[in-house]
């Protein structure tokens, strides 16, 4: 390139963005010109999480009407309206989103945000980089729809960033062995380094010893069997430890919806409403154990140390996994094997190992993409 490529950083979820925050820290330290353009998945949250970290607001939001996807419905139209862009002529899309200018997009893990941006990018006829490529289930139904996206990304990307050497070999494997690098870790414990760092904001009042249970994903959402599952854990953990369950707004509906909440309740559990991502760390740091399905809150706890109950069939995350993670297979069995002994999974802390994933990003986008005399 003979001129300072167009970096855009494409947010979606809250988990998504979260992740690709160190990365767009990284564009400025090193002065480097970019943009963020919003889908408009959780606008809301987005919006947070870029006044908590100091970052620009977004130059573009693809769905500015809305505040973020919290419904079936609303994310048909919300997805519906993210596909009209695909099939606006390439001059259109360059010129409405991207200044007329060729560049690299920077897409992150396996949501419909992560498909539908680079399908966008890809129509547009910009490079696109997928931050956390290469991890697999190897069974298209679950997760639903996650697998399916990391497949038709990592086939259309022409950067693949892997976050650790399992994924870097599933790469491989998939042919892909020529656009991939790999990484000293997930990009999360960046992320979760700046959050530690900061001063700790002021929680609602705990218990002195607690357990975090977080839930969000639509297939647990959606199904009552899965849902009353996850609420009967829940009571069974707060026999022996106070349980504070952080709910996502659609984690309240669906609660309500199938008449759970005053199971939770009447159980005497603690309702807590989303916190800033600094917030939530420091619960997390300090919780005894975390029962979730969360897979980024599965690598949080990892480096971190924490015991945590994954309540999911499978995952394609390996961090954890035989350490401090217990994968409950949805099994009532399993599901009780951790709540009898959480402190065996318990392990040391080690986000502060000496690896900085996003800074590796940006030092191989600027080896081979940015032009020498733009680079700090």
């Amino acid at each position: 390139m003979n001129s300072h490529p167009l970096l855009t950083v494409f947010t979606g979820t809250k988990a998504m963005f979260i992740k690709l925050v160190p990365l767009v820290l990284e564009f400025e330290k090193r002065g480097w010109p970019y943009r963020i353009i919003d889908t408009g998945q959780h606008a809301k949250l987005v919006a947070h999480i870029i006044e908590q970290f100091g970052l620009r607001k977004p130059g573009l939001s693809l769905t500015p009407e809305q505040e973020g996807v919290s419904t079936l419905g609303g994310g048909l139209r919300w997805m519906l309206r993210l596909l009209s862009f695909v099939f606006r002529s390439r001059s259109r899309l360059q010129a409405e989103l991207f200044q007329g200018k060729s560049g690299i997009c920077f897409v992150h893990g396996d949501t419909m945000s992560t498909l539908l941006s680079c399908l966008i990018a890809k129509r547009a006829g910009q490079k696109v980089a997928h931050v956390e490529a290469g991890l697999r289930s190897r069974n298209y139904l679950h997760p639903f729809p996650e697998e399916i996206v990391r497949v038709l990304v990592m086939r259309m990307a022409d950067y693949l960033f892997a976050p650790s050497k399992t994924a870097f070999e599933n790469l491989e494997k998939m042919g892909l062995r020529n656009k991939s690098y790999l990484l000293s870790g997930n990009t999360n414990i960046d992320t979760m380094r700046l959050s530690l760092a900061r001063p700790a904001p002021t929680l609602p009042e705990l218990p002195e010893k607690y357990a975090l249970a977080t839930i969000h994903r639509v297939e647990t959402l959606y199904s009552r069997k899965r849902l009353r599952l996850v609420v009967d854990t829940l009571v069974n953990a707060q026999k022996t430890m106070p349980v504070v369950f952080i709910q996502h707004p659609p984690t309240v509906k669906r609660l309500k919806a199938y008449r759970l909440d005053t199971v939770l309740d009447n159980a005497g559990i603690l309702p807590l409403s989303l916190l800033n991502h600094s917030g939530f760390v420091n619960l997390l740091k300090n919780a005894e154990f975390v029962i979730t399905d969360g897979g980024s809150i599965q690598e949080e706890t990892f480096y971190l140390g924490v015991p945590c109950l994954l309540l999911r069939r499978n995952t394609e995350r390996e961090e954890g996994l035989g350490e401090n993670v217990l994968l409950s297979k949805l099994d009532g069995n399993i599901i009780q094997k951790f709540l009898d002994a959480p402190e065996v999974y318990r392990r040391v802390d080690s986000s502060e190992t000496a690896i900085n994933p996003s800074e590796e990003i940006a030092d191989i986008i600027g080896k081979f993409c940015i032009p020498p005399s733009t680079i700090n």
